[in-house]
């Protein structure tokens, strides 16, 4: 489909979403300080600016796709392991989810470089609708010590991908000349929830519990 009319505002939230450096610093500043989870949780904001960076200074399609695609599989690793640990999930539990999430991705990748009809990553939806289930639970802990550093995280990213997800499905289906203005709208309120969204894990990360000392 022609998505000519996102590339001014594509322009714009990207350079917005660079602001996710400011999160990556403080998380590096403080990366001795919190517990293991939040070195994941670096990697995740880093990679995540670097893709942003390409994705700016690009002017290729292709190696902006290819960025994203290689960002997408660190982002859901990362996440997969900070959710799991928070949900207190066994080891051999995680690394099933591991393996499934990774062989999904790996089939969208296949396809997606092997097919001009797809418009969408299909297999990126379904491994961001597996990390929402698995985040939700987290939100009913009731450990004062660290609920408030997850939640501020959890929660910017099941609003992000819900709504990511929502309008990604209905580009797919209903995009068209007539509701091009409508989606150009919608698109543009990414940048608005990656902002506010990076503010909370500037917090999360500064309000994240000191990790335990052992004499």
């Amino acid at each position: 489909m022609d998505k000519s009319g996102f590339v001014h505002n594509s322009s714009i939230i990207l350079y917005f979403n660079l602001t996710l450096i400011v999160p990556a610093i403080i998380c590096f500043i403080r990366r001795k300080k919190i517990p293991k989870e939040y070195f994941y949780f670096f990697v995740f904001l880093f990679t995540g600016f670097l893709n942003e960076l390409v994705n700016f200074i690009s002017t290729s399609n292709k190696v902006g796709d290819i960025s994203s695609l290689i960002y997408s599989v660190i982002e859901t690793q990362c996440l997969l392991y900070i959710f799991s640990k928070w949900r207190d999930l066994s080891k051999r539990s995680t690394r099933t989810l591991q393996i499934g999430l990774f062989l999904t991705w790996a089939i969208g990748f296949i396809i997606k470089f092997n097919s001009t009809e797809i418009s969408i990553n299909w297999f990126s939806i379904l491994d961001g609708i597996v990390l929402t289930v698995i985040a939700i639970p987290i939100l009913n802990k009731n450990s004062a010590q660290n609920i408030l550093s997850h939640r501020l995280i959890i929660l910017p990213y099941i609003v992000f991908t819900v709504y990511l997800i929502t309008l990604n499905l209905l580009i797919a289906f209903l995009f068209n000349k007539t509701t091009q203005p409508l989606f150009i709208t919608l698109y543009s309120l990414i940048t608005i929830i990656n902002v506010l969204s990076y503010i909370s894990y500037s917090l999360a990360i500064l309000w994240a519990p000191k990790k335990e000392q052992f004499l």
